[in-house]
């Protein structure tokens, strides 16, 4: 993991790096304690490394990874709130940054979806109107993705159809 560091010191857009960081993480696994742990230190070297540069690509998708990892649940990465404060972060520097924006919106579609699982509409509510937020804050700095933030929405929009059948049903 030292050289893999070492790369991404070099050069933090180094996207073969961040693979191969996911790589060794994947057959370290072993090593920590918990799932949490890896979280934790992950996403605090993550965090580090896009305050350095908020539009790489590469340390975003590097995070989404961490919420692929064995023993992850399907809506874990809306359970963690550093990876609010991460997107947060870089959008009080960058306002536009593209890959915050992205992943802001996702963390607000795993946050609403684990509430539809759990049975907590108001949350899951309010939960999809701020990913419809940030979604519309995307398609402006990112026109080209059009059709991307489209379909984005379209996902949170189903999920609070699904919210507004279940609670119907509930009455």
């Amino acid at each position: 993991m030292q050289y893999v560091e070492q790369l991404i010191r070099q050069d933090v857009r180094n996207n073969s790096a961040w693979n191969q960081r996911m790589f060794v993480l994947l057959h370290t696994l072993c090593n920590y304690a918990s799932l949490q742990e890896v979280h934790e230190q992950e996403l605090a070297y993550v965090a580090e490394q896009i305050a350095l540069s908020p539009d790489n690509e590469s340390a975003w998708n590097y995070l989404w990874g961490l919420y692929t990892l064995p023993g992850c649940g399907k809506h874990d990465m809306g359970k963690q709130q550093k990876v609010y404060v991460i997107c947060k972060e870089a959008l009080a520097d960058s306002p536009s940054c593209k890959p915050a924006l992205d992943t802001l919106a996702q963390y607000y579609y795993h946050l609403a979806a684990a509430a539809v699982e759990q049975r907590a509409p108001e949350h899951a509510g309010t939960a999809a109107a701020h990913g419809l937020k940030v979604l519309e804050a995307a398609a402006v700095a990112d026109p080209m993705k059009v059709n991307y933030w489209r379909y984005r929405r379209q996902q949170l929009q189903q999920l609070r159809e699904r919210l507004s059948a279940g609670t119907a049903a509930a009455q």
